[in-house]
């Protein structure tokens, strides 16, 4: 819940929707925390190819979280994921 509490505190109200943006190298465990956010099985992780996204709802927010790729051949479109963007992780 730590951080619902720092979304919670950058938007200053509960009803907003979100987007968020996780970024990292492979292996860095983005799509581990998507999963855990998710409250999905985390025992099968296969690297991600592109990027997935999630729509969580949690404390009366909508997260629409995108986990993207860390492969080198991805990181030099990752700027292009990052308008409207609220929160980079």
């Amino acid at each position: 819940q730590g951080l619902l509490s720092v979304i919670q505190k950058l938007k200053g109200s509960q009803e907003q929707e979100l987007r968020i943006v996780l970024l990292g190298l492979d292996n860095a465990g983005k799509t581990t925390l998507l999963k855990h956010l998710a409250s999905e099985e985390v025992s099968t992780i296969t690297p991600t190819q592109g990027f997935n996204i999630k729509s969580v709802h949690s404390h009366g927010l909508k997260l629409n979280v995108w986990d993207i790729g860390g492969q080198r051949s991805i990181r030099p479109y990752w700027k292009k994921y990052l308008g409207s963007t609220d929160l980079l992780v």
